[in-house]
């Protein structure tokens, strides 16, 4: 057996490496999880490692890896580097950042299919191997056969993961030792946000791929990941999917402290634009500063009266109070006899930030109920909190 360097090993496996990509080719695929970071093992003097962790699609400006997905990969030398893979009808693709793609598998599968890449002959050996690994054992395997600067490599795909083992010259040089799922932390819950219809579920991270199911308004999602542009990837009738991020809340939890930092801003605003005499200019110039313009004009429409003419000439407005679905009230964040504690919640939706204050308020001596809603929305981390809905019910 002739034998192998560091580099080589590194040379050939950056370029076969297992593939995450969407595909309309097949019912099965040959893809790595994305959902999952992956550890392999090398079999030599020094039991080198490597892991592999999905980073996205490729957003570069070579054309020729667009659409391909990234995955970081480290190593136990210290090498650090991106391995981008892609799918196709025509087959499993892999590239790095510097060459553009090889053709690892050739579609449709089929046993004795061969072609070359690398400057060798490569040729589907089988579809049904069976193959342990420490991560598990594997049905249903494809096995691939090249030959490599006169080395014979046998690589090893399993369905819905990907590369799971690599042989040189009959030996193992490589194999899967730890399938795991991500940090919790970047697995996230999410809820369909559609006024009308429902929500198109497609293939792959983008409008143009095709739909393979849909989901209803208010439907609850586990997302795994998330792509720059926009897109998140869920499992759908038990395959990949993906979903715009345009139509979903998803929900963190903010303390009271917090929230009742921003309702008292948005009181002192109320209080502070509605005293005394006013311009209309001088009302909606003050309560912008807490309030969208689309809500300050049912305010002045409703909650201000004419008073008269200031010494220039203008109108003056004074506060009259006459609709409660815009003078917005003031929360009780204590325990008490007449109400319960204010419910919190807190969602972001399509890069904005949403906050609904919620209070029940029970007064006995006058039998009277009800419950007030404060709706405020953030347009980004460096505006501020703004109220565009105020009810009563």
């Amino acid at each position: 057996m002739k034998q192998l360097t560091i580099t080589m090993v590194l040379t050939l496996l950056i370029s076969i490496l297992p593939l995450s990509f969407r595909t309309e080719a097949s019912e099965v695929s040959y893809l790595r999880d994305t959902t999952k970071n992956y550890t392999y093992r090398y079999y030599g003097d020094n039991n080198e490692w490597e892991t592999l962790t999905y980073n996205g699609i490729y957003k570069g400006k070579d054309n020729v890896k667009k659409g391909y997905e990234v995955w970081n990969l480290n190593n136990s030398s210290g090498y650090k580097g991106q391995v981008l893979e892609k799918e196709t009808k025509e087959g499993l693709y892999s590239s790095d950042v510097y060459n553009t793609g090889d053709l690892l598998v050739s579609y449709p599968l089929k046993v004795g299919t061969s072609w070359t890449m690398k400057g060798g002959k490569w040729t589907v050996k089988s579809l049904s191997r069976t193959v342990k690994t420490p991560a598990g054992t594997f049905k249903n395997v494809i096995e691939v056969e090249g030959v490599y600067e006169e080395v014979i490599f046998n690589n090893f795909y399993a369905n819905g993961v990907g590369l799971i083992r690599q042989d040189s010259d009959g030996n193992v040089m490589m194999e899967l030792k730890e399938l795991r799922k991500k940090n919790s932390a970047e697995v996230k819950t999410a809820f369909v946000d559609v006024s009308s219809g429902r929500l198109s579920v497609r293939s792959g991270a983008g409008n143009k791929y095709k739909i393979v199911g849909s989901l209803k308004n208010n439907a609850k999602v586990t997302v795994y990941s998330q792509t720059k542009n926009g897109w998140s990837e869920i499992i759908y009738n038990n395959k990949k999917a993906y979903i715009s991020n345009q139509y979903l809340r998803f929900y963190t939890k903010m303390s009271a402290i917090n929230a009742k930092k921003i309702v008292d801003r948005i009181n002192k605003i109320e209080q502070e634009a509605v005293k005394g005499e006013f311009t209309k200019n001088q009302l909606y110039a003050r309560m912008s500063q807490g309030y969208t313009t689309s809500f300050i004009d049912g305010y002045f429409k409703t909650d201000v009266m004419e008073y008269r003419k200031d010494k220039y000439g203008n109108k003056t407005y004074e506060y009259r109070a006459s609709d409660f679905n815009y003078y917005t009230m003031h929360y009780i964040w204590t325990k008490s006899s007449y109400t319960k504690p204010p419910t919190i919640t807190y969602y972001d939706k399509n890069g904005k930030q949403y906050l609904i204050i919620s209070q029940y308020w029970y007064r006995d001596e006058i039998r009277n109920a009800y419950t007030g809603k404060l709706y405020l929305m953030k347009e980004n981390s460096k505006s501020n909190w703004k109220v565009y809905k105020f009810n009563r019910r």
